[in-house]
């Protein structure tokens, strides 16, 4: 490859394409042109070791050393030494037949011994030898019309996957080279489905392995058992094949080393290098097939219809009105920001490029030039995708090169950023890689912003590999390099975990053929798969070797009529295919002879307040088609039979339903022997736990179902780097650094110029679009929250595969940390107002929450540095790149905590008699209503009926649901007094609610007592902070009021929890409701004491509640004062004493409310006497040493003899804290919270 010397072109080159991986780099001309050299050729000798290996084949039987090399071959861990193997089997095909001496392989032994001798003789070549590929056995798959194959995706090619697909593209129109194409397919799959091997990672060294007896026998009984009847035979070799007097290696990089796929001997055909096979046929049909790049290109068309959603255009022409283009462009589509035009080429066809690009540009710059499909004469106006004029500068233009052939090739082409030129076999992995279309976007931009200063980044699998790998950021960190070196090789692993992600479930008979399916979900035998243009959805059941498909297109559907009609079809599928993997002990005696598919369409839709129900859950059936393989049938759902079958079910009643009646459908066209004996044994699992429901989500507050914008890992790594930038223009070595104060002054000063950072943005940016698009992205992730929760709430009601705390625990993690950044970002740009008229675009915003959760980590974790709490330090790398520096063992236990709260929250194992009931919930809020009127002059429960209101908007004004509102002050007044429905509130009373919900954007930052105002909104602090958005959820900007209904109805849930739990949502001067809560936080405290008393009371009668030893035996005894047992329990029979500590303590919302939590508890240390810790051991020492003493004090029975006193020694409270599963100290003590007190009795203590 040249560069241009020219300095306009700066040199800049494009490389194409080589998929060998032990490539020279080495130019070959193509093959196809090639012209033997009539000259005389120099002879090269044969090399000692082929001398010594013929030696020792010829001493066997020819089809006993065939079998033998295969077998070697195909054992995985040999997988890196495929060039050996082809070695091997080419000097083994020169050898004539009649030259073996025929000595038998008759065991393993003599089986070990042949490959002991040649292993020592074959040679090793590090420069040929260094690409180890994946070393798997059918873990990925190929769908080849209905059925899916295993296959091999580890080879010597870089992408198996994309020259299969590549061919499948290029040769569908050729009956043989598909034929061919579908044999080595089968060949394959026969040889994984029948020897099933357990995969271990291939060995990345230079040692050959001797497959074991288990793999040698299956594969001995594989090679005699399986027989190919017809295959091409130009793609069959004997022995005697004539030595070519050309060195190996050489050849090999030419492909043109064992050019076959089949040994014949005998008349037997016998396949060998499985996984060469497609390199294989590739190269045979190109040396001898010129595919035109028209029907390639009409094949890509249909690939492109089959892979991406939404294709704006098949194949089409570019024209205007007075001209037709001859290029045949293979499609187009969109994504958020670019429209892309795909054409297909040769490379003959390139040469003409030049005159290409230039015809269409001039065309482009027409103004009537359009689109027309192939076949039709109609023309189309493209538009961009902001609606304007489409102009040739602003479409991506990507040339796929049709040329199929794993030999290198290099096009010198000048580099420019709207034209991509991507070999065919790259193209169609990248388009099966993407996950949106917005990928192809970043890939692009990352290929034009990185290709000048790397040497081996292409517009090919290995570049998007290394895209995806580093998030579209290769400079990461706040160091710039002149030479970047990508790992050429990662596509093949990428490409093999992206095929394993999609493809490795697909069962092997698939529903149709008109979708290309990838797995979107297995759990409990139950199987489903998603069209990847997402057009149809299955759900499928397997039975032995056939499968019962439910099948639901999408576009059916009008969701316009009721939102619930698609879901109800959905769930049916999966309700379907589950009851029959659930059933499959009922259903052993059930043959099928074919395949099933049930097509799922609609009959009647849902029927709103609709009282009348049929007696079946469809309308009618009918036969679409009975195949040999297959029996397709229509069924017409009444979804308002299903949609109550889901809401009312209370056991698995309505699933055995749809079993036993799709069997009678079956019945009808297929006919099922011992029908009635099956149905008899369906009806036994009538009164199994149900597993499928639904029903209306009943949430409390406006709802927009969104989902919430997606701040990307390239985002967060832009972020990240403006810290690096930081650090380094701070003088920052890169070190680890673990002295406090260190650490805390190099992450504070990195936090000052990040925050500066992100306040200029702020204030270079309209106040009210911020507040706008942070507004309705917030509503967005507490919508998608709660939903989330309503959902794993609702499965308490029937089984689950999956732990529901664990999959709660990970939304609830990821909420809290978006969350917190859009309300800093609301509270910070209220805090900041300005009057700029520039608005923020989306870009810009999804840029703002990156930086911000980076700001809001920097303080957190200054804070831990601070209070000692979790965080050790910070590391910054060579390249400035900061980490913070948390124990891995730190995380784990962290998600093993917030797994513990997620089931809590599911209320899993507590005991609903057990939990606590405020003073202020007993009296029906009388006390603290009167407490606000007194402090506030307005009243609690109006307080929440304002909030209610707010969080409903839409039912009082009758409108849609939006995710945020803007009302005039006075009119938000009136249409609140309006609504309600109590005579003795005033319209004045209203406005004072109203007045006191709105946010002071002056104190954002100030905390309540303390003068000076904060640098920044106080995140550190969480009960001096009485103007925040959670509680004073209304934004008042001129005299509008803005406010989202998800923050109105999270701050009336703050307001009503924390003043029922003991305790205000943050340090009011309220005098009154402040002395009421006090009131009732001791209530709950004693109320633990009792229902404490009240668990233990239910195992044994032997116990006290509230005892001081000291006051209550002074005349008797001259106990020493210890303070008193809140519970005390004795059990005689084994000896066993319980003794309880209840505690009521108010929750820790931020680390410095930790800190507070863990001294309290545990003390600045473990020698704190004033600590809850130290004043319980002091009780449980004295009950061990003088538990006799006592139990006679209290009249209690003596324990039967030779029982030990066992203590258990017991923290009660209301809610479970972090230190209680991690203490800062080794204590001996079981922190429970009460409603789980008796399922931990019942774990840990009850015999």
């Amino acid at each position: 490859m040249k560069k241009k010397n020219s300095s306009a072109d700066k040199g800049k080159t494009f490389e194409l394409f080589t998929n060998k991986m032990m490539e020279f780099g080495k130019q070959k001309n193509d093959i196809r042109n090639n012209k033997k050299n009539l000259e005389a050729e120099k002879i090269i000798p044969i090399p000692n070791y082929e001398i010594d290996l013929i030696r020792i084949m010829r001493e066997y039987h020819p089809i006993d050393v065939f079998k033998t090399i295969l077998i070697a071959e195909s054992w995985v861990p040999n997988i890196n030494h495929f060039i050996k193997f082809s070695l091997l089997f080419e000097i083994f095909f020169t050898i004539s037949k009649d030259d073996f001496i025929g000595k038998r392989i008759e065991n393993y032994e003599d089986f070990s011994f042949f490959l002991t001798k040649v292993f020592k003789v074959l040679p090793h070549n590090p420069m040929m030898e260094d690409f180890y590929p994946v070393g798997d056995w059918g873990e990925v798959k190929l769908q080849l019309g209905e059925k899916s194959y295993k296959i091999f995706y580890g080879s010597p090619l870089s992408d198996n996957y994309g020259f299969l697909k590549g061919f499948e593209i290029s040769y569908l129109n050729n009956p043989q080279a598909m034929e061919d194409f579908k044999q080595i397919i089968e060949i394959q799959n026969s040889l994984i489905s029948t020897i099933n091997i357990l995969v271990e990672k291939n060995n990345e060294d230079d040692k050959l392995e001797i497959p074991n007896n288990i793999f040698w026998l299956k594969m001995m009984d594989w090679i005699d058992n399986f027989k190919i009847k017809k295959v091409n035979s130009e793609l069959i070799v004997k022995n005697g094949n004539i030595r070519k007097n050309k060195n190996f290696y050489e050849r090999y990089m030419e492909a043109d080393v064992n050019p076959y796929c089949y040994f014949e001997y005998e008349e037997m055909i016998y396949p060998f290098s499985l996984r060469n096979h497609i390199a294989v046929i590739v190269e045979n049909y190109y040396i001898k097939e010129n595919v035109s790049s028209e029907i390639t290109s009409l094949n890509i068309s249909n690939f492109l219809n089959d892979n991406i959603p939404n294709l704006l255009c098949g194949s089409f022409k570019v024209r205007n009105n007075s001209k037709v283009l001859p290029y045949n462009f293979c499609g187009a589509f969109q994504s958020e920001n670019n429209t892309y035009f795909i054409n297909c080429l040769s490379v003959d066809e390139f040469s003409n490029f030049k005159s290409i690009k230039n015809n269409l540009k001039k065309m482009m710059d027409t103004s009537d030039w359009g689109i027309q499909k192939i076949y039709s004469p109609l023309g189309l106006k493209p538009k961009d995708v902001d609606g304007s004029d489409l102009k040739f500068n602003n479409i991506k233009f990507i040339f796929v090169l049709s040329d199929l052939t794993t030999l290198s090739k290099f096009l010198d082409v000048k580099f420019e950023e709207n034209i991509k030129f991507i070999t065919i076999y790259d193209f169609v992995s990248i388009i099966d890689s993407l996950q949106s279309k917005e990928d192809l976007d970043g890939f692009i931009d990352f290929h034009n912003l990185y290709t000048p200063k790397t040497l081996f980044l292409g517009f090919n699998l290995d570049g998007y590999a290394s895209y995806q790998a580093s998030y579209g950021l290769l400079e990461d960190g706040a160091v710039n390099f002149n030479l970047i070196h990508t790992d050429t090789h990662s596509a093949h692993y990428f490409k093999y975990e992206s095929l394993k992600e999609m493809y490795s479930d697909l069962s092997n008979y698939l529903p149709n053929s008109d979708s290309k399916w990838i797995s979107k979900s297995v759990y409990d035998d139950n199987y489903c798969f998603l069209a990847k243009n997402y057009d149809s959805l299955v759900w499928l059941s397997l039975f032995d070797n056939y499968v019962i498909h439910f099948l639901f297109d999408f576009r059916i559907v009008d969701k316009n009529i009721i939102e619930l009609n698609p879901k109800v079809l959905e769930l049916f599928c999966e309700a379907a295919a589950d009851a029959f993997s659930q059933r499959k002990s009922a259903l052993s005696s059930l043959i099928l002879t074919k395949n099933i598919v049930f097509q799922i369409k609609v009959g009647n839709i849902i029927q709103e307040n609709s009282d009348i129900l049929n007696s079946n859950f469809y309308v009618k059936h009918e036969l679409f088609k009975n195949s040999i393989d297959c029996l397709v049938i229509n069924i017409y759902l009444d979804l308002s039979y299903c949609f109550y079958k889901f809401q009312s079910s209370v056991d698995a009643a309505f699933q055995t339903e749809i079993c036993i009646k799709t069997l009678e459908i079956i019945n009808e066209y297929l006919k099922v022997e011992d029908l009635s004996f099956i149905i008899s044994k369906l009806y036994e699992t009538t009164n199994w736990p149900l597993r499928m429901t639904m029903g209306h989500l009943k949430t409390r507050f406006d709802i927009v179902e969104k989902k919430p914008r997606n701040v990307s890992e390239y985002r967060f790594k832009l972020a990240r780097q403006k810290i690096a930038f930081i650090l380094k223009n701070n003088d920052i070595e890169p070190n680890k650094y673990t002295d406090k104060d260190l650490a805390k002054s190099i992450i504070n000063s990195a936090a000052d110029e990040l925050r500066a950072y992100i306040h200029n943005i702020i204030k270079n940016r309209n106040t009210l679009s911020i507040l706008e698009i942070a507004l309705d992205d917030y509503s967005a992730l507490v919508t998608d929250n709660c939903i989330s929760f309503l959902r794993q709430e609702q499965s308490l009601k029937h089984q689950v595969s999956y732990n529901r705390a664990e999959r709660l625990a990970e939304l609830d993690f990821d909420f809290k940390r978006n969350s917190q950044n859009h309300r800093y970002l609301i509270e910070c740009t209220l805090m900041l107002g300005n009057d700029n008229t520039q608005p923020i675009i989306e870009g810009e915003f999804l840029d703002l929450i990156a930086h911000i959760h980076w700001l809001l980590n920097l303080y957190h974790s200054s804070d831990g540095l601070h209070f000692g709490i979790g965080v050790e330090g910070i590391y910054v790398d060579n390249t400035y790149i900061p980490e913070i520096y948390i124990p891995e063992s730190t995380t784990e236990l962290e998600n093993k905590f917030h797994e513990e709260l997620s089931s809590y929250k599911l209320g899993i194992g507590l005991n609903s008699e057990d939990e606590l009931e405020s003073i202020i919930q007993k009296d029906e809020y009388k006390l603290i209503n009167e407490a606000f009127y007194q402090d506030l002059d307005f009243g609690f429960k109006n307080l929440f009926t304002v909030l209610y209101s707010l969080s409903n908007w839409s039912n009082i004004k009758e409108i849609n649901p939006q995710t945020y509102y803007k009302v005039e002050f006075e009119e938000l007044v009136e249409s609140i007094f309006k609504n309600f429905t109590v005579e003795d509130v005033t319209l004045n009373e209203v406005e004072k609610i109203i007045q006191f919900l709105i946010i002071d954007n002056d104190k954002i930052n100030q905390l309540e007592g303390v003068a000076d105002r904060h640098y920044d909104v106080p995140v550190g602090d969480h009960n001096k902070r009485t103007n925040r958005v959670n509680i004073k959820p209304l934004i008042k900007l001129n005299n509008t009021i803005i406010w989202s209904p998800t923050c109105t109805y999270r701050s009336l849930g703050i307001w009503t929890n924390h003043t029922t739990d003991g305790y205000l949502p943050a340090d009011f001067n309220f005098p009154k409701v402040k002395d009421l809560v006090l009131k009732s936080k001791t209530y709950l405290e004693k109320q633990l004491e009792t229902k404490a008393f009240d668990v233990l009371s239910r195992r044994t009668n032997y116990i006290k509640h509230g005892i001081d030893l000291k006051k209550t035996f002074f005349k008797d005894e001259q106990y020493p004062d210890i303070g008193d047992y809140d519970v005390l329990a004795y059990f005689p029979d084994s000896n066993k004493w319980v003794m309880v500590e209840c505690k009521y303590n108010q929750p820790a919302y931020c680390l410095k409310d930790m800190n507070r939590l863990r001294v309290k508890i545990f003390g600045k240390d473990e020698l704190d006497t004033k600590s809850h810790i130290s004043k319980v051991r002091g009780r449980y020492n004295f009950l061990l040493t003088d538990y006799d003493r006592i139990r006679k004090s209290l009249n209690w029975p003596q324990p039967l003899k030779n029982k030990k006193i066992e203590i258990t020694n017991l923290y009660i409270s209301k809610n479970t804290y972090w230190w209680f599963r991690y203490p800062p100290y080794d204590v001996d003590l079981n922190f429970v919270q009460i409603d789980f007190l008796e399922q931990w009795l019942k774990d840990n203590f009850d015999d």
